[in-house]
């Protein structure tokens, strides 16, 4: 016997809710009573979106490309959006603080949640736990280079400790600034609106994505030319291209 999916109906005025059992039972009442009532149809499609910054539109898999929208097919090809879901990116990190611990991977996935398969499935991109060697049972922890941060509220961290997945990214936001800090190019950092990146403690970042902005903000800073180098060099791994 299959089961029947509640729908809740919104009325637009009042903002008073009513539950119905089915589809068919929640069109029924819109069209009795039409433009009164609103379905949520929409809200379970889109409860719990792992990917925060897209419009409804998009998360709805109706990207409007009038607008501007891309699909996130098309944003998850580019690298703009995790093409992992965020809960198994936030077990993968949990299971490294466990590794760190000196837990085995066997133990540390099943504290957090997740297997030691899929683990490995996400450490292929992001690298970020190691084996000294291939006999090895060991996991170890190691981080592929540092960057600084800038985020969307204006907050300034120090240079963080990257998996080889963020870094790259930081390498690319790092590149653009620089390019047009040197006069080298203007390119657009709207790329990166919808990427969050994540320290190897799984800590989130959400990046500022005005260059003017990030410029000013480069030129209120006392860095040296030194500094420059230490937390934007290629050759520190602080900023590798993607």
């Amino acid at each position: 016997m299959s089961t029947r999916r509640t729908y809740t109906l919104t009325n637009k005025k009042t903002g008073r809710t009513r539950q119905v059992s089915g589809r068919e039972a929640a069109r029924s009442i819109q069209r009795a009573s039409p433009g009164i009532y609103k379905s949520s149809e929409y809200d379970l499609r889109t409860k719990g979106s792992s990917h925060p910054g897209l419009t409804k539109a998009q998360q709805r898999g109706h990207a409007r490309s009038s607008r501007g929208e891309s699909s996130i097919s098309r944003l998850r090809a580019i690298g703009q959006i995790e093409r992992i879901p965020g809960s198994t990116l936030d077990k993968y990190y949990q299971t490294v603080k466990y590794i760190s611990q000196g837990d085995s991977l066997t133990t540390a996935a099943r504290k957090a949640g997740t297997t030691p398969e899929t683990v490995r499935r996400v450490n292929e991109e992001h690298q970020l736990l190691d084996r000294p060697d291939r006999t090895s049972r060991r996991w170890g922890i190691r981080p592929a280079g540092h960057s600084i941060i800038l985020t969307s509220d204006g907050e300034y961290f120090p240079p963080v400790d990257l998996d080889k997945r963020n870094l790259s990214r930081m390498g690319t936001y790092w590149a653009i600034v620089g390019n047009a800090q040197n006069g080298k190019g203007h390119q657009s950092l709207a790329r990166f609106k919808h990427t969050i990146i994540r320290d190897v403690d799984g800590n989130q970042y959400r990046l500022e994505t005005d260059l003017n902005v990030v410029l000013e903000w480069l030129d209120e800073q006392d860095f040296d030319s030194g500094d420059f180098e230490r937390m934007f060099s290629s050759e520190n791994g602080a900023s590798r291209a993607a």
